[in-house]
């Protein structure tokens, strides 16, 4: 539904009439996935500034997670690029510098601040969106070394279908019909640091909740322990 309300503020007419569907690029399959990277390593050390936010402030501009799309139809695919790149430069003009990198021979897109532009924002304006475009696929994402390894990837698939060797893969295909999730250990470590610091929370929360009872426990009786005695009565 977002995706199509999306398209609906994008879509429209043409001079001769003809409905424009700015998603019809779009292939069967969309995944959203997090590549291994020093991050998560950072992540799960719990390096300092972690639990005020510092960290993400400092680098959620490589953070390895991108989304790919399936690509149906290529031209459709640069017509949508071309349209929202108008969009963007009408609305916000001089916001955004588009520059075209090439890694491995591969042209992939930076989008972010101009040089020297990137404002007030401390490690948040650090942030630029990468993205790759190719006949059946687009990847997106906020880290250039997570895009220069898909490439990478691509073409190792590409030349071994060219010398008809068996591609690398890791023996677990996707089991789902619509939809599937497959996690790995490390992906899981970087889950139980994440959530580690909420059930902190949560228990420092829980103790100091304590503290206005055993502070009327110890006004009222003074000689007793007020902990022995919340015990005793709960």
């Amino acid at each position: 539904a977002p995706l199509r309300q999306a398209a609906g503020f994008l879509g429209g007419r043409g001079a001769a009439g003809e409905v424009f569907d700015p998603l019809g690029w779009l292939g069967g399959s969309l995944a959203v996935y997090a590549d291994e990277d020093g991050f998560w390593e950072a992540l799960a050390k719990r390096e300092k500034g972690f639990e005020d936010g510092k960290f993400w402030e400092d680098n959620l501009h490589r953070l390895p997670v991108a989304l790919h799309c399936e690509v149906s139809s290529a031209v459709k695919l640069a017509a949508f690029m071309t349209l929202l790149r108008s969009m963007i430069e009408q609305t916000s003009p001089g916001m955004l510098a588009w520059e075209n990198r090439t890694h491995r021979e591969q042209v992939y897109v930076r989008v972010g601040p101009p040089p020297g532009a990137e404002g007030p924002g401390g490690g948040f304006s650090k942030i630029v969106v990468y993205y790759l475009t190719t006949p059946d696929a687009l990847v997106v994402t906020l880290s250039e070394d997570l895009l220069k390894r898909a490439i990478e990837r691509r073409q190792a698939a590409a030349k071994a279908k060219a010398e008809g060797t068996p591609a690398t893969e890791d023996g677990r295909p996707w089991l789902g019909a619509s939809l599937c999730l497959r996690i790995e250990r490390k992906g899981l470590d970087a889950i139980v640091a994440l959530s580690r610091e909420n059930v902190r929370h949560t228990l420092q929360a829980r103790a100091w909740g304590n503290l206005p009872i055993l502070n009327e426990f110890r006004r009222r009786y003074p000689d007793q322990d007020p902990v022995a005695l919340c015990e005793r009565f709960w």
